[in-house]
Formats: structure tokens, sequence, C-alpha cells
């Protein structure tokens, strides 16, 4: 489903839009769609990370005495 937005830009930039989706034989809509689309990808984690640091244990792990038996 799509969603209706209004935005306010630049007039060079939505010169440039507009004749980048002339030439594309694309609307607008579509052409700031992709735009925004491969921005956020940029800018966006594909999958959610633990952050973690190297690291390595030295001591000694009882399972008995951390569940008991």
């Amino acid at each position: 489903m799509k969603a209706h937005i209004s935005i306010t830009i630049e007039e060079k930039l939505a010169h440039g839009l507009r004749r980048y989706a002339k030439r594309e034989r694309r609307s607008i809509s579509q052409v700031t769609e992709i735009a925004l689309q491969e921005f956020l990808a940029d800018r966006q984690p594909t999958h959610d990370q633990v952050p973690a640091t190297p690291s390595a244990f030295n001591g000694s792990f009882s399972r008995e005495e951390t569940y008991g038996s």
C-alpha cells in the first residue's frame, strides 16, 4: 500500500528530478521512491547486530556450580 506525503525541496533539485524522471520515462514519485530506497538501504543495517569486542575467557566454568546437580 502506498502513502501520500508532501515534501518541499530546493528548486534546483526539483528541476534535476523532473529532468531525470523524463529521461528515464518514469514518474517523479517512482524516481523519488527508488532514490529513497537506495539511500535508506545504505544507511540501515540489514539485520540486528549485537555489539561485541574481541576477548578471551581465562577463568574456569563449572556447570555443576552454576546449575546445581
